[in-house]
């Protein structure tokens, strides 16, 4: 008992991770690394092909794995909590010290990641649903997955015929659901995970499943001037904000920090906590709660952390002084106040601007950037017009910041 009460004081600890990075995704480049648990876990992408690089346990290691096993047979069905991850490695960090093992810090977070592998999550495939550009999962015959940046990969991820058997066991199991021979399928949903399940009675190895993690539609920024929630001149103020590196605030309503992403510049650590981020391909990203190093943090429900960026975030509460906040009302910006100035506001469904208050301009030779400003303010709504893709209007943005010139003379606008 004491080491089960040991156990319980312990779980209700917080531990801060790091955040997941993904490097900048050079054009024309089909190569990355990045790491998906920090210091234990790699993924590398080349030519369309996937691979992990996950621990390996020397024979030491391999001793210490086995004994840490045996006791967390005794506790693991006292009930996981959500954050199983953290669960596992207090468990394992607790029965290294009862049972005296002398391991180093790397062996020990090796073996957390690998019980938690093997005994709670789903084998193989369970790094793939930790890796957060990873929106789907498919195994038939071979496992597959649809990458954010890459889009479609082979992995090289091989299943035994136990090993598929158990994932397809535990599938079942968190579907809630019953297989048989009369009923080989089964669809279940919930608000993370869709899963698809087509089993085959006669030959596991023969079955298939798809995995679907829920994705939240991200707004981009022409669908937020077709629904009137902001205008062109608002989206070229908030470019050019971004780009003299200003604070830029939204009031309670996270809606709009994805699609201003797109105007970041280009090869800056942009820091997320997003859950369904689009990383945008010219920046080098990383998604979790801390970083450190970051240029631009993109943060949702901001509560006056401690951050070394630039912050485009939403928040309930912020002082007016020296930032810019856009104040929202059902997802449209009614007002923008720069250092408690107002440069925007939303009035007889249309929206007005008085850029004479705003000390941004003034700063800079107000001529030179009004013009600035109208170039964008043109380009955003042709774009709009054409109804641009997203992926080339990322891409717009990133050659408007290395020559302006080039891009506006091909939109006809010089």
């Amino acid at each position: 008992m004491d080491l089960i009460n040991s156990l319980q004081k312990i779980v209700k600890k917080n531990s801060k991770k790091k955040a997941i990075k993904i490097p900048e995704l050079i054009e024309n480049s089909h190569s990355t690394e990045y790491e998906i648990v920090s210091e234990v876990t790699t993924a590398n992408i080349q030519n369309n092909f996937y691979t992990l690089k996950e621990p390996i346990l020397n024979e030491e290691g391999k001793k210490q794995y086995s004994i840490i096993k045996r006791g967390i047979f005794e506790i693991i069905n006292l009930g996981i909590p959500k954050d199983t991850e953290d669960y596992v490695e207090k468990i394992t960090r607790l029965i290294i010290s009862e049972t005296d093992l002398r391991m180093s810090e790397k062996t020990t977070k090796d073996i957390a990641y690998l019980i938690h592998k093997d005994f709670i999550g789903l084998g193989k495939i369970d790094p793939l649903l930790k890796d957060p550009f990873i929106t789907e999962i498919y195994y038939d015959t071979s496992i597959k997955i649809n990458h954010k940046l890459f889009g479609n990969l082979s992995t090289d991820i091989m299943l035994k015929e136990e090993e598929l058997g158990l994932i397809l066991r535990k599938l079942v199991i968190l579907c809630k659901k019953e297989i048989s021979s009369i009923n080989t399928k089964v669809e279940y949903d919930n608000k993370e995970l869709s899963i698809l399940i087509d089993y085959n009675t006669n030959s596991i190895n023969d079955s298939k499943f798809k995995l679907t993690k829920t994705q939240k539609d991200l707004y981009t920024p022409n669908q937020l001037i077709k629904e009137n929630k902001l205008s062109p001149e608002i989206l070229a103020y908030l470019w050019m904000a971004i780009e003299a590196k200003k604070n830029i605030f939204f009031t309670e309503d996270s809606l709009m920090l994805y699609p201003i992403s797109y105007f970041l510049p280009p090869h800056v650590k942009v820091l997320t906590n997003l859950k369904n981020y689009e990383p945008n391909p010219y920046t080098i990203t990383y998604m979790g709660e801390h970083y450190g190093e970051e240029d631009y943090a993109i943060i949702k429900d901001y509560k006056k952390e401690d951050l070394t960026a630039n912050i485009i975030a939403s928040s309930e509460n912020i002082k007016e002084e020296n930032n810019i906040i856009c104040y929202l009302e059902n997802g449209i910006i009614k007002s923008i106040k720069e250092d408690a100035i107002e440069v925007f506001k939303f009035s007889n469904n249309q929206f007005l601007s008085n850029l004479n208050n705003s000390k941004f301009f003034i700063a800079k030779n107000k001529t030179l950037s009004i013009k600035d400003f109208n170039l964008r303010t043109k380009l955003l709504a042709l774009l709009f017009r054409i109804n641009q893709n997203t992926k080339d209007y990322k891409k717009i943005i990133k050659i408007y910041y290395e020559n302006p010139e080039i891009v506006l003379k091909k939109a006809g606008l010089l």
